[in-house]
């Protein structure tokens, strides 16, 4: 950031428009990763108008291409397809393949929530041509073509996308497995076969839990905190340990029923951007924390859950909602680094997650009715220093898998929290 206000200083100086120029996209690049998206569109839209200004055909193309991607995550369809139309032309006549390529896919992305299966496919398929000319087999449009797919209700079709997706990104294959699970929901007992193939064979990967598994919550005595937020009067405070945490000042929670955490597009939990909208109080020791879930009011993406926080570079997060209505899962950052730990399928509006900690461990379950637990999966999670734990909601919002604007983000509801040690 330092070095980005110093090379706009100079530029500015110097009045050297490449130079400011490069200085706004690299900010844009940074406030992008930071959740910040309001801010990432105007450093980008004023580094495209100095490149243009000056001719450098190269880096307006980038512009678009970023300028594209950017307003599809903020649910701003129309500026969308004006910036990736103008993003497609500009890259055909760019000698970088892998930009062109990138390009094909930010243009699939968008008519895939569009809902234009014809034109998704061809930029899908372009996407994925280009990047084979660069020896690359990225995961991503396979995963966004079996979405397209799934829409359209060519189960066959979806299946045969996440599958091999799931094959070659182990960063993506949470996704894709949950892409895989959902296309043979009409058939459930194909999932697990499936599941047990893939396991038994010579290339397995060893990270993670791909499917729920029967498990028995463990048992902890003492309530140390409970929260009816149906009982609780409309307005009321959680008390003095909880602390609401608003990175950005732009989301909210309310209580009327149910609590109600709403996060605009954009906040999210991951490498940079810690900005996800989230209520926590202070725990010690072993514990476990239930919250009950529900779906998000009018119809809107419904992302969110319990966290475990220590700090930026240590959280644990169990969530309904992330790659699909009926996905849950369990992932998180551990020593600086992103990792899931497991995934499943629960088709419940009223979703019971739950958290615990016994020493250095921690897993994530849930329950459609409370009584019938499943495991999502567990890790270490050794930490020196204080931890927090509480409910949260995400804005990160696929659209391919949930199609249309969105522009107010996404919300997660509860009914109770409790906090047992």
């Amino acid at each position: 950031r330092e070095w980005l206000a110093a090379l706009l200083h100079v530029g500015s100086e110097h009045h050297d428009a490449r130079a400011t120029a490069q200085a706004h996209k690299g900010m844009g690049d940074l406030c992008k990763y930071e959740g910040d998206l309001d801010s990432a569109l105007a450093k980008y839209e004023t580094a495209l108008a100095l490149f243009e200004e000056i001719g450098d055909t190269n880096h307006a193309g980038d512009c678009l291409i970023d300028l594209g991607a950017l307003t599809l995550s903020m649910g701003r369809l129309d500026d969308a397809k004006r910036y990736g139309g103008l993003g497609l032309a500009a890259a055909e006549q760019m000698e970088g393949v892998w930009l062109r390529a990138a390009s094909y896919l930010s243009v699939g992305e968008l008519y895939v929530c569009l809902g234009d299966v014809a034109v998704a496919s061809h930029s899908l398929s372009r996407a994925i041509e280009l990047y084979a000319e660069t020896r690359q087999r990225p995961a991503r449009p396979l995963i966004v073509l079996g979405w397209a797919h799934l829409h359209e209700g060519d189960i066959d079709g979806a299946a045969r996308y996440f599958d091999e997706a799931a094959g070659l990104s182990s960063r993506l294959r949470g996704s894709a497995m949950s892409g895989l699970e959902e296309a043979y929901s009409g058939t459930p007992e194909a999932f697990p076969l499936l599941c047990k193939d893939i396991e038994g064979s010579a290339a397995a990967p060893t990270e993670g839990q791909w499917r729920l598994r029967t498990a028995t919550p463990s048992r902890f005595p003492d309530v140390v905190d409970r929260l009816d937020f149906v009982a609780m009067r409309p307005g009321a405070g959680l008390g003095d340990a909880w602390q609401w945490v608003n990175v950005f000042d732009d989301a909210a929670y309310g209580i009327e029923n149910l609590l109600g955490i709403s996060a605009p597009n954009g906040r999210h939990l991951t490498e940079m951007n810690t900005s996800a909208p989230r209520l926590v109080r202070p725990v010690e020791g072993d514990f476990a924390a239930d919250a009950i879930s529900l779906p998000a009011p009018q119809d809107g993406p419904t992302i969110g859950g319990i966290l475990l926080w220590a700090d930026a570079d240590n959280y644990l997060r169990v969530e309904r909602g992330v790659h699909g209505p009926h996905d849950v899962s369990f992932s998180g950052r551990i020593d600086a680094a992103d990792t899931r730990f497991g995934r499943g399928r629960l088709a419940a509006d009223r979703v019971h997650l739950r958290i615990e900690r016994r020493g250095d461990t921690v897993r994530a379950l849930c329950s459609g009715d409370g009584r019938d637990w499943s495991s999502i999966g567990e890790t270490p999670f050794a930490v020196d220093g204080a931890v927090s734990v509480g409910m949260h909601a995400l804005g990160g919002i696929d659209r391919t898998i949930y199609r249309g604007e969105h522009r107010e983000g996404a919300a997660i509801r509860f009914e109770s929290f409790t906090l047992r040690g």
